[in-house]
């Protein structure tokens, strides 16, 4: 996930602080609260709509109460009208007393109403209900004259004011007047009726749209919360992968930290086998048979070296000391050791021969011990027995690549399915763990010393069908001069004449390298501590020819000792001798001191002291 530090700050604030995903709960919110918060103003008003019109104010009941009593009014008129003109018993004096007062009450409950509702309405309502007074009171002089000539029994003049144009207009106009109401108020009711559907329509599609934003707005804060879920899920993922990274760089550390702890006491160890196998081997005449199984153990001792060397090249990342190498010539001096592991079930096969000028810029023990963790890891993989082929060839590659030595190692074992292939090479990762079998190292520190050397590891493997492995390094020009004697280097000449100050904590390391530099023809003073090594040279410093320092000796360690020699003007050359990975001592030493790692053999040593005594310049770190 990459994102600059800008936007992972940014990212944090959003995901910890006030971020969109809170902007977006209350945008939510706030829209559910406003849709509701509208259907309840909306309920609100059609609730208001209905107690105004149950409450006598509202102007169509108002109107509709006007019109019921034009109505009647109108009725009692037109009984007059009726009786009148029909001459009915029904105009006795007694009969019209009655008939005026109940159209004078009529009348007034008319004007009552008129009166209401002019106070409550307007617009052409108003001008319809003023029009229907207005007739009323028209009419009203009328019916007084014809009460009157009834009183008076005159019913011809009565019958004569009926027909009266004067009245007919007037009636008529009544007439009208309560019709107009009626279409007025059907008018009314129309626009009434299309406000409110207006109205509810508006409520409506207000109500849907806040109700959809509000909607899409929750829908969006679920997304969020979906996303942020996603986002947490690969955080924790990711934090699991960086514990786990932490864990294993901590387990290369402790691994590290664990191999320069025992590096200096196993090198020891392996310093006092391997010098003792080799004296032991010069005290025989040639065609002895205890030479075949003491080179054997002088081979086993360089392969332990290799060991402690490839696990703090893993572990520490020491450099590599490069140097050119015949793949051939690197597989046969490895050979023997090779058989000596592999059981009678396991056929060991090595084709080609050394001397094939397959030449690579190597690491000779770092790519040993790729070979040899190869080589197991394939013995490992046929329990039942099989055969297991070591083979080195050139590549064939494009012409815009560099030319490249190919180093094979094949079994015939069970093979690897396809996800223990994408495992093999992490540290730790073995598929024995649970026998007991292995470390899961062997195959990661190979991967790690061929990268280091620009090469690449490939597995092919099928379940069943064994597993090939193909590690492949950038070809070199063979060099002008070469040394392809497998069987090793012929021993030193024999210096003598020098007297060697050796300083070395460990008795058998000490005894050794005393018995082989004397051998050598030297003369040797032993020292065990760094105080021990001050006082004998202060002691007879004119004596001594070179110094023999091991790093790590009690009391001042070598290092220091050195320094305080030098310290004094003290120009004697030395050899500091270690058996950890620590690196960078040559250019602490200078130029009069050399550094040779433990383990070695007593060959290395005299060549070594050789070059110090004839004052040839120190050079790079002796392997």
């Amino acid at each position: 996930m990459p994102a600059s530090s800008e936007t992972a700050a940014a990212g944090g604030l959003v995901r910890h602080g006030f971020g969109r995903k809170h902007i977006i709960l209350i945008l939510a919110g706030t829209l559910t609260v406003a849709m509701l918060c509208w259907q309840g103003f909306h309920i609100y008003q059609s609730y208001q709509a209905v107690a105004h019109k149950e409450s006598g104010k509202c102007a169509t009941k108002l109107v509709e109460e006007v019109y019921f009593a034009a109505t009647l009014h109108g009725n009692q008129l037109e009984d007059l009208e009726h009786g009148i003109s029909a001459a009915a018993p029904t105009v006795l004096p007694g009969g019209v007393v009655d008939w005026s007062e109940r159209f004078a009450q009529s009348g007034a409950d008319l004007e009552e109403r008129v009166d209401s509702a002019c106070d409550e309405i307007g617009g052409t309502l108003l001008l319809a209900v003023r029009r229907v007074d207005s007739a009323r009171l028209g009419i009203g002089a009328h019916v007084d004259s014809l009460v009157g000539s009834l009183v008076t029994e005159d019913l011809e003049g009565a019958q004569a004011l009926l027909s009266n144009p004067a009245y007919g207009a007037d009636r008529a106009e009544y007439t009208a007047s309560v019709d107009s109401l009626v279409s007025e108020t059907r008018k009314h009711l129309e626009v009434q009726l299309g406000v409110e559907r207006r109205s509810e329509l508006t409520s409506v599609s207000v109500a849907f749209g806040i109700f959809a934003l509000a909607l899409g707005a929750w829908a969006l804060f679920l997304r969020r919360i979906r996303s942020d879920q996603l986002l947490l899920a690969a955080e924790e993922r990711q934090r699991r992968e960086a514990e786990e990274d932490l864990l294993q760089a901590q387990k290369l550390d402790a691994m590290g930290t664990m191999a320069g702890e025992i590096a200096h006491d196993f090198n020891n160890l392996i310093t006092a086998i391997w010098g003792s196998a080799t004296a032991a081997r010069d005290y025989l005449a040639e065609g002895h048979p205890a030479l075949v199984p003491i080179r054997r153990i002088e081979q086993a001792s360089e392969q332990a070296n290799d060991v402690v060397s490839g696990l703090l090249a893993f572990g520490r990342r020491a450099p590599a000391r490069l140097e050119p190498v015949e793949l051939g010539t690197m597989v046969w001096e490895t050979g023997s050791l090779l058989h000596s592991m592999m059981p009678d079930s396991v056929e060991l096969v090595i084709e080609g021969a050394p001397g094939d000028c397959r030449w690579v810029m190597a690491d000779r023990t770092q790519l040993q011990q790729v070979l040899i963790n190869i080589v197991l890891n394939g013995r490992d993989a046929t329990p039942e027995g099989g055969r297991l082929t070591v083979r080195t060839r050139c590549v064939a590659v494009p012409d815009d690549e560099s030319p490249r030595v190919c180093l094979e190692v094949i079994d015939t074992g069970h093979g690897m399915t396809a996800e223990v292939q994408a495992h093999i090479f992490e540290p730790f990762f073995s598929t024995h763990q649970e026998s007991g079998q292995g470390t899961g190292l062997g195959l990661a520190i190979a991967h790690g010393i061929v990268a280091s050397h620009g090469g690449t590891i490939r597995v092919d493997s099928t379940p069943g069908k064994g597993t090939r492995f193909a590690v492949a390094l950038p070809a070199i020009e063979p060099p002008d001069e070469v040394d392809l004697t497998v069987d090793g280097a012929p021993p030193a000449a024999r210096a003598g004449g020098a007297t060697i100050l050796l300083t070395e904590d460990h008795r058998h390391v000490r005894e050794i390298m005393a018995e082989s530099l004397e051998s050598a023809g030297y003369e040797v003073v032993q020292a065990e501590s760094g105080e021990q090594l001050l006082d004998t040279f202060a002691a007879g410093s004119q004596l001594f020819d070179l110094l023999i320092v091991d790093l790590d000796i009690p009391g001042p360690n070598g290092l220091e000792c050195l320094e305080q020699l030098r310290s004094r003007g003290v120009r004697t050359p030395a050899v500091l001798v270690t058996g950890t990975g620590a690196t960078g001592l040559e250019e602490q030493v200078g130029s009069e001191t050399r550094v040779l790692r433990k383990p070695f053999p007593m060959l290395q040593l005299q060549e070594a002291v050789a070059e110090a005594t004839r004052g040839e310049p120190a050079g790079q770190e002796r392997a």
